[in-house]
């Protein structure tokens, strides 16, 4: 397959939804955790890219409940 370069396209309004995330990454601090009950084994990879974005590190554990996520640094 082969792409074609475009010139002269306008880049379009930034969604005002684009980058949120769903989980409150943002709002925890050291020692915090959330749960994610429904988890199905692909979210992850998603916390730690979405937590690197956002310069804090996160620990994740698979328990009985679902996916628990730790905010460590």
């Amino acid at each position: 397959m082969t792409y074609e370069i475009e010139k002269n396209i306008p880049l379009p309004e930034r969604n005002p939804n684009c980058g949120r995330s769903k989980y409150p990454l943002s709002r925890m601090e050291i020692g915090d955790s959330f749960l994610i009950p429904e988890f199905g084994g692909s979210k992850q990879p998603q916390m730690h890219s979405s937590a690197h974005r956002l310069g804090i590190k996160v620990s994740c554990r698979v328990t009985e409940e679902g996916l628990r996520v730790w905010r460590v640094k």
